[in-house]
């Protein structure tokens, strides 16, 4: 069954989470952190 479309409200923030295939680390050192952190609060 496909899943449901989400919902978005223009000028409303949503949360996102970021995780990797089965629960394996995304985020190897604190600068891949931040990087991914400045990339996604430029949005």
């Amino acid at each position: 069954m496909a899943r449901m479309p989400r919902l978005v409200v223009p000028d409303y923030p949503h949360h996102v989470t970021q995780r990797g295939n089965r629960r394996m680390k995304t985020f190897f050192n604190t600068g891949d952190y931040f990087i991914h952190s400045s990339w996604t609060s430029n949005i």
